[in-house]
């Protein structure tokens, strides 16, 4: 059987745009190269991405509050991918 032990790492914090956009870039390299390591004070995550992953995205604007949130996951073994129109973001 493999690990089922979960390991977490949360971040919900206030940030300026210019912080959020360098979070997203290193998330960016880490996802070209396939491996991600996330640390925060003494928690340490490792992450492998595989080449198949599943993208969840939802953007709301209501009541003058926007939001964007934006969730990749996969398996550790990528399972036959299904054809899928691509999302175009200007």
């Amino acid at each position: 059987m493999g690990n089922t032990s979960k390991k977490q790492l949360k971040l919900d914090t206030i940030q300026d745009r210019d912080s959020i956009r360098a979070y997203l870039k290193q998330i960016i390299k880490g996802l070209e190269k396939g491996s991600l390591t996330l640390t925060h004070g003494d928690t340490e995550l490792a992450l492998h991405p595989s080449e198949l992953m599943q993208l969840h995205l939802a953007a709301e604007s209501q009541s003058g509050r926007q939001s964007l949130t934006i969730r990749v996951s996969w398996a550790q073994e990528p399972e036959k991918s299904e054809s899928h129109p691509k999302l175009v973001i200007s």
